[in-house]
């Protein structure tokens, strides 16, 4: 800077400035919150019950994604086949007395795609004892049920980073780990669908954008056909 230039200066917030930044930030994040759920309830109407479970796992995934929150890898390791044929890392198994070679196999390819699995696969000669508990574990899952992070300043692995581990090691605990997933993301309330709404449904509608019924096994028109008696009277 030459001599006698002005040093640009950061304008200071007053008290009120700040109180009214913080009730702006907040709002914001409200209505985020609100088109959320008003997106998820939404789209709820027009999925079958046994989709709405996938697609709750689909926004959580696309939010935490959008704030930086979940890798692209992470995501990958989940949601893409792994065959389990090959051991990409040549790490010999240390635990063939009670986990397959393709067990194994997918445990390392993670490792050759994510720091975090390959601490994890690394130390699995002095861990596989804790991790045959997850292995054999019949209760319902907890978090002390799952050996130390070494890579988290916790210790704990991520909710997301559990359903990669269970998709390799206990599939059938997939279902109930999402649920949880989602739960912790975005709260319950993205795991309850509301109720259908006639009211709404019909509100929303148009000449262009009727009403179908797609509902096997719950047959609306008694429910519809006392909606119109209402609007008749």
């Amino acid at each position: 800077m030459t001599k006698g230039a002005s040093k640009m200066v950061s304008p200071r917030l007053t008290a009120a400035q700040k109180i009214e930044a913080e009730k702006t930030k907040k709002r914001v994040e409200e209505l985020k919150e609100l088109f959320q759920y008003s997106l998820y309830s939404n789209i709820c109407r027009s999925i079958f019950e046994k989709d709405k479970l996938l697609f709750s796992f689909l926004l959580t995934v696309k939010i935490l994604q959008s704030q930086g929150k979940l890798s692209d890898i992470q995501y990958e390791l989940l949601t893409c086949p792994i065959s389990g044929t090959e051991n990409p890392i040549d790490m010999p198994n240390p635990a063939t007395d009670w986990m397959s070679p393709t067990i194994w196999n997918k445990l390392c390819e993670y490792a050759n795609k994510d720091r975090d699995f390959m601490i994890l696969v690394t130390n699995f000669r002095d861990t596989h004892i804790e991790w045959k508990k997850l292995f054999d574990c019949e209760r319902e899952l907890e978090d002390d049920i799952y050996p130390k992070n070494e890579c988290s300043a916790d210790g704990k692995w991520t909710a997301f980073q559990k359903l990669c581990l269970l998709k390799v090691l206990r599939p059938d605990k997939l279902p109930n780990a999402i649920k949880d997933f989602v739960s912790v993301s975005m709260g319950l309330k993205f795991l309850v669908p509301p109720e259908f709404d006639m009211e709404a449904s019909f509100n929303d509608s148009s000449a262009a954008t009727p009403i179908i019924f797609i509902m096997p096994g719950n047959d609306p028109l008694k429910q519809l056909g006392e909606f119109c008696l209402a609007k008749r009277k």
